[in-house]
């Protein structure tokens, strides 16, 4: 599954009240991690053996971790530092985006398993360039930046489609907003 396309123009919808307390840490296995990780463009094509290897040394070094959303629920807000990578392991959420001169959120994707988000910040400045917030109880793997630099060194898809998503979601906010 590639990255889910945008939904533009979509000015109705404004990003639900958000709760950021709805989010919590759970404990995930490296064998569900390396299997939740190995669906995503990314990594499809990385050895199983390999990545749920890279799996554990990330749990131990606590640069993975799993994360369940209630709905509602903020991962987190445009304009906050991020410094994690997503990878939707079930459930729905649904990203919101302003513009520059800070108008009203607008829908701009859905996220699906399998899906990443949260790579602009990552590979960018740092800072969210939109708000993803659960629209129904959501399970993610979440990778520290340190993780995903390691990943990155280990399996060198995971730069490539992460370049390639950045590139897409740009495109996509340019075209919303002008």
């Amino acid at each position: 599954q590639t990255c889910a396309l945008p939904i533009l123009g979509r000015k109705e919808e404004t990003p639900p009240e958000m709760e950021p307390a709805k989010v919590h840490e759970t404990p995930v296995s490296a064998v569900r991690a390396a299997e939740v990780l190995s669906q995503t463009p990314m990594l499809k094509k990385a050895d199983p053996i390999a990545l749920q290897r890279e799996a554990e040394l990330l749990l131990q070094d606590g640069l993975l971790t799993r994360k369940e959303c209630r709905e509602n629920a903020a991962v987190f807000q445009q304009g906050d530092v991020g410094d994690t990578l997503y990878v939707v392991e079930s459930g729905m959420l649904a990203v919101y985006s302003s513009s520059v001169d800070g108008s009203d959120g607008q829908l701009v994707d859905y996220l699906g398993p399998n899906d990443v988000f949260g790579e602009m910040a990552i590979l960018g400045d740092g800072r969210r360039n939109a708000s993803v917030v659960a629209n129904r109880e959501s399970s993610l793997i979440a990778i520290h930046q340190s993780g995903v630099q390691r990943l990155m060194n280990r399996f060198p898809s995971v730069s490539s489609a992460l370049l390639g998503m950045v590139v897409q979601r740009q495109e996509g906010l340019r075209s919303l907003f002008g």
